[in-house]
């Protein structure tokens, strides 16, 4: 028997996206069992309310016809952000807010909070002086990929290659040592990545009018991906070790395909959040 499905509230259709997408994590269950204290004993709720689902939905539990009801996690996650997921939210939000509350956590909880934290380390950079303005280190629950780029590849690999092992910025900004406002080259360099890699895709942009526009260009995405030139700077222990940066895609969220007026299908993949865990 498969997991039971999650009773459909409408408005909250990306965290039933999201929870699937976790449950069908390899490395959750056994952290999830470890959870052992009571929602009431701290005012993080989420962790213990995903477990509970999680229980609710397992193949033990679906001799049940009756559908996983979610608000006890909803309650919580709006309780701990503190405004309410009751209302249309964007899948990466969702995501973001149960990792986070699993990472704030203590004990096993925080473990899971780890399984896709991506460690970077970014500076900002004048290029009039070019002089460091800041440096230093940071975490991540998603690798963002824009589609605002026209001169970027429609694959997800090709643009794995092009990117490389860095990522950057351009922007206006004060700088100390030219005692002016000047422009600014904010870079991003992946330092390590995590067992599992939430890939998003960035599908909103901002209009010459100031209103937000959905972008709907296909995107093609692989089964496995290569995320190696991804890393900045690889040590000689892990220099052969390819398996490492070799993952698989598990789940995605929003993904259809785009059918002709025939019938024949197009084979233009239109996803937002896709999930890959190392192989």
């Amino acid at each position: 028997l498969g997991p039971r499905l999650i009773n459909y509230h409408g408005i909250i259709c990306s965290v039933n996206s999201v929870v699937q997408c976790l449950y069908g994590t390899r490395e959750l269950p056994g952290l999830m069992r470890e959870l052992e204290f009571d929602a009431a004993d701290t005012p993080n709720a989420v962790p213990v309310a995903l477990k509970n689902l999680f229980r609710d939905m397992s193949a033990e539990s679906a001799e049940s016809a009756w559908p996983c009801d979610p608000s006890r996690l909803v309650d919580s996650m709006s309780v701990y952000r503190g405004t309410s997921f009751w209302v249309q939210e964007d899948a990466e939000a969702v995501f973001g807010c149960i990792v986070n509350a699993l990472a704030d956590g203590c004990g096993p909880d925080r473990d899971i909070g780890k399984l896709w934290r991506v460690e970077k380390e970014d500076s900002v950079r004048c290029l009039s002086c070019n002089a460091v303005l800041s440096s230093g280190r940071s975490k991540s629950n998603t690798i963002l990929v824009s589609l605002e780029n026209r001169a970027l590849p429609r694959e997800l690999q090709e643009y794995v290659l092009r990117r490389g092992g860095s990522d950057y910025n351009v922007c206006e900004c004060y700088c100390d040592t030219c005692r002016a406002r000047t422009r600014v080259v904010i870079t991003s360099h992946v330092l390590s990545l995590p067992p599992v890699v939430c890939v998003k895709i960035a599908r909103i942009r901002l209009t010459a009018a100031d209103r937000l526009a959905k972008i709907e260009k296909g995107f093609a995405f692989p089964e496995t991906l290569d995320l190696k030139p991804l890393v900045k700077e690889i040590d000689d222990a892990g220099a052969g070790a390819g398996p490492l940066y070799h993952y698989e895609l598990y789940a995605g969220l929003h993904v259809k395909t785009t059918y002709g007026s025939d019938g024949s299908d197009l084979s233009r993949p239109v996803a937002y959040m896709l999930m890959y865990q190392r192989k």
